[in-house]
């Protein structure tokens, strides 16, 4: 279920779930890098998630998509960093810290 959650779909379908895809991911893009870490955040099972950029080389569908996915897990605290968050998923938040020409603000969704 990771698989489809992360948006690997295409990427197993194409090499398999034991295909190589380059030394150290070389042949994957931005994209598909970051999928595949989500993935093993998915996996993992630990109860909190510490993401900087998750999904910033992702497009917009995809980015809301594994947003609904890892904030829907009530087991998962997510801490997110991020330079920009559509509206849609600011809502799925339950707080969120603004660091801004050294002022913080926090707003309560």
């Amino acid at each position: 279920m990771e698989i489809h959650e992360a948006g690997l779909d295409q990427l197993v379908k194409e090499h398999g779930l034991d295909g190589l895809v380059g030394e150290d991911g070389n042949n994957l893009s931005g994209g598909q890098i970051q999928r595949v870490e989500i993935a093993r955040a998915l996996l993992s099972g630990r109860p909190i998630l510490l993401a900087d950029e998750a999904t910033s080389a992702l497009d917009p569908n995809l980015s809301l998509a594994i947003h609904k996915t890892l904030l829907k897990n009530p087991r998962v605290a997510v801490i997110e960093v991020a330079h920009k968050i559509s509206p849609e998923e600011k809502a799925m938040f339950d707080k969120i810290v603004h660091f801004d020409k050294h002022r913080i603000e926090t707003k309560m969704w």
